[in-house]
């Protein structure tokens, strides 16, 4: 395949300002795709119809034209496909037939290319060649977990809703083709729908039906029901839905709809069936999908939720999940969910994304077919328990509490050692009015750095009204802590702190130092206990958030109070130790570059 890539992109390179990126695409894989019929004998059974008569005619778009007129006559599976993708786009552009013609001779050039050769090229072409950067591709690590996750038996049917170019129907048939699988797929776009019927000709997948409609089109949803459905829809969708028969656990918001993706997979399956589906992390603990997450939990329809790396799809880091619906569990995995965090099996495949190894797939799979438990991988937790954690099912919850049950033995509630006062939102109405003879500097998130506060002079305000002091004001002791953003800080208010109020991204732990010491409880947050803690409450894929209350009632460990007092002390000394010393080797390295630019008279 490889000797190959450079004619690919020599062709794409040669319609380069002529057509868009996609155009270009389906173009170049139709004339691969004519080049295969033609050396075809189950298509081309009329000699005269061949490469050399195109090659050497003085007319060959006209030729081209009769030549897709005959095969999609003849040939009922390849209906629409070449007239569409290829006749359709040179037909608008006829100082363009020598530019296509000269393509075909290209890729017409290579001796002895074989039929099994030309379909790696169009499958390279369409399910590799990323040149659109809105086109959503399936990583490979998905596809392969997908495909592993599903037990084969003879004749099964799957359904594959997104379809796109068919790319994951065909990695399952690569692996279960004699299990004489049967393939149902829905697309909306099209070239696509058509781009994925020709990907089944020429990989000789003839047990399939594809159907170009949009998926949300439920009055006209399938009648068929299928052993497993795979589904990786786009990310973010939007849509308006009404209630019908599929949506009876609900109707989810119209600004997030995976749980009708979901919904839809159930309703298509047997009963015995089970669907595979990808989805964000946020679908698995966001507030608007409650009820229906609630539903089909307590019909105990999920038996697994898989968290995957970040940045596996090109164009978005957003954190992504596997969800394993099915519909008759076995009597071991009944009214129970495996939890598997796989977000830290990656490695870089590109500057861009990250893959999943081989190594890590198995593993993964090993765990959900055999339900091994790991220690900060995997979990088997019951019904119950995820009714107590209000349907969460972000897999950290759960393997979280298990570590967290291990290495914590004697805790208290922060809440009983400590007051946590959420910051104040200020209207824009306010601010400005707030910003006449200001007294306090205003912190948000940008000030709390790693090293400490950082006050910005152009951030100053007044207070509103008198509740502001005890709740919004800092005062020395007192933690403060990111509680929205992309990451959590911690800081420590220092004796000589300025006057500040505190924004609505930030919260002030106020330590009652009779009953436990700052400086320690800082040390816990930031242990790998701690950031365990404080993911379990944590809620947002990009943006975190962490709540309030929750962040009240999380455990701390429960030391003596003569021991907390003394390494409190310890950790304050060492910290500033720290700091003094960094300043000094700042000071003796400015004083010595002075010097060395000096000597290079740079100065």
């Amino acid at each position: 395949m490889v000797k190959y890539k450079p004619i690919i992109y020599k062709a794409l390179d040669m319609f380069r300002g002529s057509f868009s990126v996609n155009e270009c695409k389906e173009i170049l894989a139709s004339l691969l795709f004519v080049k295969w019929l033609c050396d075809n004998d189950n298509f081309i059974k009329d000699k005269s119809y061949n490469v050399n008569h195109l090659l050497f005619s003085n007319s060959f778009s006209e030729d081209l034209r009769e030549l897709v007129k005959h095969l999609e006559k003849n040939y009922s599976k390849l209906d629409g496909i070449l007239s569409t993708l290829l006749l359709k786009k040179i037909d608008y552009k006829d100082n363009l037939n020598e530019t296509i013609k000269n393509v075909f001779e290209l890729i017409n050039a290579l001796e002895k290319l074989s039929m099994n050769e030309i379909r790696d090229m169009i499958n390279f072409l369409l399910i590799e060649l990323d040149l659109n950067k809105d086109q959503e591709i399936t990583p490979d690590s998905i596809k392969e977990l997908m495909v592993d996750i599903i037990k084969p038996i003879e004749e099964m049917k799957i359904a594959d809703y997104f379809t796109g170019v068919g790319s994951i129907i065909l990695k399952i048939d690569q692996k279960y083709k004699n299990y004489n699988p049967f393939y149902y797929g829905e697309e909306i776009n099209l070239e696509t729908f058509l781009m994925a019927r020709m990907l089944m000709i020429v990989n000789n997948i003839d047990n399939y039906k594809f159907i170009n409609k949009d998926i949300y089109d439920f009055k006209n949803a399938s009648k068929e029901a299928f052993d497993y459905v795979v589904m990786d829809a786009p990310f973010a969708l939007s849509k308006e839905l009404e209630k019908n028969e599929i949506l009876k656990y609900g109707i989810p918001s119209k600004y997030g709809v995976d749980w009708a993706n979901f919904q839809l997979a159930l309703h298509v399956l047997k009963d015995d069936g089970k669907a595979i589906v990808t989805t964000t992390t946020g679908a698995l603990f966001r507030t608007r999908d409650y009820n229906i997450r609630k539903a089909i939990v307590e019909e105990d329809k999920i038996e697994a939720v898989i968290l995957l790396p970040s940045s596996l799809y090109k164009n978005t880091s957003i954190p992504s999940a596997l969800i394993v619906f099915n519909k008759k569990k076995s009597d071991k995995r009944k009214n129970t969910i495996i939890f598997i965090d796989a977000s830290s099996e990656y490695v870089r495949k590109n500057r861009q994304q990250n893959t999943i190894t081989k190594d890590s797939i198995e593993k993964i799979i090993t765990c959900y077919k055999k339900g091994n438990e790991i220690e900060g991988f995997c979990t088997i937790s019951d019904i119950n328990n995820v009714r107590d954690n209000g349907y969460n099912l972000n897999s950290k919850v759960y393997i979280n509490a298990k570590v967290l049950e291990k290495r914590l033995s004697k805790t208290i509630y922060l809440k009983d050692v400590a007051q946590v006062l959420p910051g104040v939102q200020v209207s824009n109405n306010d601010m400005k009015s707030l910003k006449v003879n200001p007294t306090h500097y205003f912190l948000n998130i940008k000030n709390i750095q790693e090293d400490g506060i950082v006050y910005d002079e152009e951030e100053k305000i007044r207070d509103k009204n008198v509740n502001w002091y005890g709740k919004y004001d800092i005062k020395a002791g007192d933690i403060i802590m990111t509680t929205k953003g992309t990451t959590t800080r911690l800081v420590i208010v220092p004796d000589d702190f300025k006057k500040s109020f505190i924004s609505s991204n930030l919260t002030i732990i106020r330590v009652n130092k009779q009953k436990y010491d700052p400086y320690v409880l800082v040390k816990y947050l930031q242990s790998d206990i701690g950031r365990l803690v404080l993911e379990k409450i944590t809620t947002g894929a990009t943006i975190k958030v962490i709540n309030a209350s929750k962040l009240e009632n999380i455990e701390i460990p429960a030391y003596d109070y003569e021991l907390i007092k003394k390494l409190g002390n310890r950790i304050k000394e060492n910290e500033l130790k720290f700091k003094e010393r960094i300043k000094e080797a700042k000071e003796i390295y400015d004083l010595e570059n002075e010097e060395i630019m000096r000597l290079l008279k740079l100065n």
